[in-house]
């Protein structure tokens, strides 16, 4: 599903629909923060592997200037997770 023509989300599919919201504000305000503070972006792709009761596992990748940057993260509730990949690239990209 695309959040706009460089950010895409894979396997949220069956998500709550509360829950989708949360995460495409969650990303969207990461991705806007990652835009104007860090670098311009050509493409954000968050995927959720695995959304089971008891884990959540999260991949993401960041291309910018066709630099792959990459990140996975697994955590108990989802939401946290997301915030770890979301930290795990900004971080990447600073370096």
């Amino acid at each position: 599903m695309k959040l706009g023509g460089n950010i895409e989300l894979e396997g949220f599919d069956n998500l709550e629909p509360a829950q989708l919201v949360v995460i495409k504000k969650i990303v969207g305000s990461s991705a806007k923060k990652i835009a104007e503070e860090i670098a311009k972006f050509d493409n954000l792709l968050i995927t959720l592997k695995e959304n089971e009761k008891d884990k959540a596992t999260l991949t993401g990748k960041i291309t910018i200037n066709g630099n792959d940057h990459e990140a996975e993260a697994s955590d108990k509730n989802l939401f946290f997770a997301l915030n770890m990949i979301l930290n795990e690239l900004t971080t990447k990209i600073k370096q």
